[in-house]
């Protein structure tokens, strides 16, 4: 495999002419508001001694007590994030289109090819900011079946992958691997 295609994961199983033409997960940046949250809590936690002093002795739980429970909190709220980031995965073959999700359980959705009607790239002025965006995968045949490819990096090149090989397809083309074929991080 050259340095150019990306690795398949290995929760994907390929069929032999299958190529996988992009695999990521979303954005750092759409998690940044989960983060601060962590943070905030783990700074209340640092800040409630300094704040404590000033309150008054008659309240029942302890500056100690409260400041262990919202850094426990802030720290949960931190890994559950991670670990949502690092199990949300997409992915694209040349036959479909993947999203692995799950901490605990772990469901995977996928989409053929041939079932996309319309693809659709949105970004907000932020995201546009941030370079990160949604993918809507439209399919025909089946009823409110979508696959939104949801806080992505570059979006319009993982839209522009999908409109390539359904064109490919249209026109009979051989399942060759788009040249803006990469791997996400």
């Amino acid at each position: 495999m050259s340095e150019s295609e990306p690795e398949v994961p290995e929760w994907m199983h390929l069929s032999e002419n299958e190529d996988l033409l992009w695999s990521g997960h979303q954005s750092m940046w759409t998690y940044i508001p989960t983060y601060l949250t962590g943070a905030i809590l783990i700074a209340a936690a640092a800040a409630l001694p300094i704040i404590g002093v000033s309150l008054p002795a008659s309240i029942p739980v302890t500056i100690l007590e409260v400041s262990v429970v919202l850094v426990i909190a802030g720290v949960g709220v931190l890994a559950v994030t991670y670990l949502q980031y690092r199990t949300h995965l997409y992915a694209i073959t040349t036959e479909q289109v993947f999203h692995r999700s799950g901490i605990l359980s772990r469901n995977i959705d996928q989409v053929r090819m041939e079932q996309i009607q319309n693809t659709s790239c949105n970004q907000s002025v932020v995201e546009r900011l941030l370079s990160f965006g949604t993918v809507q995968l439209d399919t025909a045949g089946t009823a409110n079946v979508e696959l939104n490819l949801w806080g992505i990096h570059g979006p319009r090149k993982v839209n522009r992958i999908v409109t390539n090989r359904l064109n490919e397809m249209s026109t009979g083309s051989r399942n060759q691997p788009a040249q803006e074929s990469t791997q996400a991080t």
